[in-house]
């Protein structure tokens, strides 16, 4: 289901125009990205960037080291936030209770700051409720510059049907 959900963004007018794609290092934000965009953006480039990637609230929220993810999706090696992608990157167990207070700030202040006019965010669904204040469906696309944010769309993979052993 989800991959018939990622396929059917790949024409879709609010993504086609992306100048950036910012994609959580967990497997399945990495699939859907590649899904949707295939292996670049027409008119942008991948970003990899763990500070809007899943809270640590379940095992499949953990992620997995650099190295066992390049194995899985060695295209992102030339992704921009690679190198400085640490290896053990994942964020500790205690951040499902900080979350919303350290990383969610921190992201819309870097989203907020980006030149480019067209973001596309790929993340999950606890974080993108931080961002858009509900729940969003799986590959449901939510405008954050209509809620006072930056100008970007997210694109919620939080099925884990496309968990890729993540």
């Amino acid at each position: 289901r989800g991959l018939a959900q990622a396929q059917a963004l790949r024409d879709d007018p609010r993504l086609v125009d992306a100048e950036l794609v910012v994609v959580s290092p967990l497997a399945r934000a990495l699939q859907t990205a590649m899904e949707i965009f295939g292996e670049r953006p027409a008119n942008g480039r991948f970003m990899v960037s763990p500070l809007h990637s899943e809270r640590n609230a379940s095992r499949c929220d953990r992620g997995r080291p650099k190295t066992e993810i390049v194995a899985d999706f060695p295209g992102i090696q030339a992704w921009e936030g690679f190198e400085e992608l640490p290896e053990n990157w994942m964020h500790p167990k205690s951040d499902a209770k900080k979350w919303r207070k350290e990383r969610l700030p921190k992201f819309r202040a870097w989203l907020e700051a980006r030149p480019e006019q067209h973001v596309v965010v790929v993340g999950h669904g606890e974080f993108f409720r931080g961002l858009a204040g509900y729940h969003m469906d799986n590959c449901e696309v939510f405008d954050l510059s209509q809620n006072n944010c930056s100008s970007a769309a997210t694109c919620d993979m939080e099925d884990q049907s496309l968990n890729n052993s993540s």
